[in-house]
């Protein structure tokens, strides 16, 4: 045999005897993956999973470092959930994998730069801080598919000194489907925990619901024994103990049968219905009560009827406040017929259903005439759209209203009335209608109409008036309105002196002339024919002939000022003295 023949033979002895060596290693880690898996198929809280996860998967491939990836809901990363790589652990759990080259469907062999992306999406290498370029890393990512092999995420092994074999690689797929499945069981129990937990808080809020509940609330199975009742309940039929009340039986109490109670019961379980009803009832412990309760069938899981629950409600006020009222309405409609003033209600539906005898003898018409929408045929036909409008908005609302509108009187004259109205409500804040009350308010119409007319003549003299009108509050001497006269005497607009005081704008020559002013006007409440001299807004100083009286504006005493320009005459006068002295020299001489 020649050299060559041996050396090859030995070759061949070397690698069967490496690929025996690598079947019993592969062998083996398929036996420790299932040992692993069966161990940690209990373990369902997921941080506590990937720990022991690290643990054994860094043991049975010797390598250093152990990342999971999961899928983002987008489908475009794969975040880095879980990572046990020291030194370089919280530098990993901030980047994320490039998802076109980790989610190939089966486990894949690479350097770390060819996985990694930076924050931007773009491929880019990704090197453990101080270390050479040169020494990148051996990866091997493994992919996890779900039960429709869809991918969910990925498992990174990093190993530094050797790249991974092919049969680590077979491994690695048998890791992901094992570790998909124990994912899959962890978030299962996530969301079966969720539930429990969500479940007991609902539990816990109904108790919370049934103790607290201004209702009476009670159950009882098909037999007629109580389970439950609450507080409440015994407050009603005032029970000394939950125990004292669960002790009767609602089929067999005498009291309850009589009440019809017991019948009630037993139709809702017979037939599966919801029965409402009111009665008057004597509780065994001698509390009388109105109540009013309501029945329902308590179902199982299959939809069969295992008992009943009820809530109750103590209408006792609500039902003696029925019988005060219909004792009342009679002498409320004596009282209302004795009124001036008119009134009426509506019913439940805001439809009228009374109108006292004032309101008739005004209108002229019989009840009958004005019972439900009849008396509307009697509004101005002006008014009617509007009155409309106010009374269906608040009968919708509940509220109460006020309007005015005419009224035809029985005269044949539309008169003025204001109406207003509140809104009834029983015991049980249900609404049972409107009472409203009108009064004729035809000749105040007719004085404001006088007064407005009586106003605008006030103000179109005030403003068209050539002389220098002004008004002042009497007590600091403020100006509060001034006309176009007051601006061509003076020179001083509204924005230069409304709601300032006469010393801020000294228009007063000589503050004697306003002195006699004011004595005058606080003893006579008026003054005529006062000659000032005044200052313009420009200087210039010029007389004027003024009469003012005290009027009240909103309750406040001021003063309005006419003031005549009259510097023209004062100068023709003072010209014509001037002149007769002169020629009285002239003569004497």
């Amino acid at each position: 045999m020649s050299f060559l023949s041996k050396n090859h033979s030995n070759s061949d002895k070397e690698n069967r005897r490496q690929a025996r060596s690598n079947l019993v290693k592969f062998s083996r880690r398929q036996e420790r993956l299932l040992e692993i898996v069966q161990d940690l198929i209990t373990h369902y809280e997921e941080n506590v999973l990937f720990e022991k996860l690290a643990i054994e998967i860094k043991a049975l491939f010797e390598c250093i470092g152990v990342t999971i990836y999961m899928l983002d809901p987008s489908g475009e990363t794969l975040n880095p959930v879980f990572c046990d790589e020291p030194p370089n652990t919280e530098e990993i759990l901030k980047t994320s994998l490039n998802v076109n080259n980790c989610l190939a469907g089966r486990s894949i062999r690479a350097k770390r730069g060819m996985i990694f992306n930076d924050a931007t999406k773009q491929p880019g290498a990704y090197q453990i801080p101080g270390t050479p370029v040169e020494h990148d890393d051996h990866l091997m990512v493994i992919p996890m598919l779900d039960r429709n092999h869809q991918p969910t995420g990925v498992i990174a092994l990093l190993r530094q000194d050797a790249q991974f074999e092919v049969n680590e690689l077979t491994s690695g797929n048998i890791l992901g489907i094992y570790l998909s499945t124990l994912l899959s069981n962890a978030q299962n129990y996530k969301a079966l925990k969720k539930e429990v937990k969500a479940r007991e808080e609902s539990e816990q809020r109904f108790r919370t619901l049934v103790k607290f509940a201004p209702l009476g609330i009670m159950s009882t199975d098909t037999e007629g024994n109580i389970l439950q009742v609450n507080p409440k309940l015994l407050e009603i039929l005032g029970s000394p103990s939950a125990e004292a009340t669960m002790a009767i039986n609602l089929f067999d109490f005498p009291l309850l049968i009589k009440a019809g109670v017991s019948d009630d019961i037993k139709k809702v379980i017979q037939l599966g219905t919801i029965l409402e009803n009111e009665i008057e009832y004597t509780s065994k412990w001698g509390k009388s009560v109105y109540i009013r309760y309501v029945v329902a069938p308590n179902f199982d899981e299959n939809h069969a009827v295992v008992g009943a629950v009820g809530s109750f409600e103590d209408i006792t006020e609500r039902k003696l406040a029925e019988l005060a009222l219909s004792v009342s309405e009679k002498r409320f409609r004596e009282m209302a017929n004795t009124a001036p003033v008119f009134i009426w209600t509506t019913d439940q539906n805001a439809v009228c259903n009374y109108f006292n005898k004032s309101w008739l003898e005004f209108t002229g018409r019989t009840l009958e005439q004005e019972l439900g929408n009849g008396w509307a045929k009697g509004i101005y036909p002006e008014d009617a759209e509007k009155c409309r409008e106010i009374y269906t908005a608040a009968s919708e609302r509940r509220e109460g209203f006020s309007m005015e509108y005419r009224l035809l009187h029985f005269s044949g004259e539309y008169r003025w009335v204001f109406d207003t109205a509140v809104p009834l409500f029983d015991s049980g804040k249900n609404f049972v209608g409107y009472i409203g009350s009108c009064i004729d308010i035809n000749d105040r119409k007719n004085s404001e109409v006088a007064l407005r007319e009586s106003e605008d003549k006030f103000r179109k003299a005030f403003m068209t008036s050539p002389d220098s009108v002004n008004i002042n509050r009497l007590e600091d001497g403020m100006y509060t309105s001034i006309n176009s006269g007051f601006t061509k005497v003076t020179g001083y607009t509204e924005e230069d002196i409304i709601g300032k005081k006469y010393p801020e704008i000294n228009i007063w020559d000589n503050p004697e002339d306003r002195a006699q002013l004011v004595a005058a006007l606080r003893e006579h409440g008026e003054i005529q024919n006062l000659e000032a001299r005044f200052v313009t807004k420009s200087g210039k100083r010029l007389y004027g002939l003024m009469s003012a009286s005290v009027i009240e504006l909103n309750g406040v005493p001021h003063v309005l000022n006419i003031t005549r320009d009259i510097t023209e005459r004062k100068q023709i006068a003072e010209s014509l003295l001037e002149s007769e002295s002169q020629l009285r020299a002239i003569l004497e001489s």
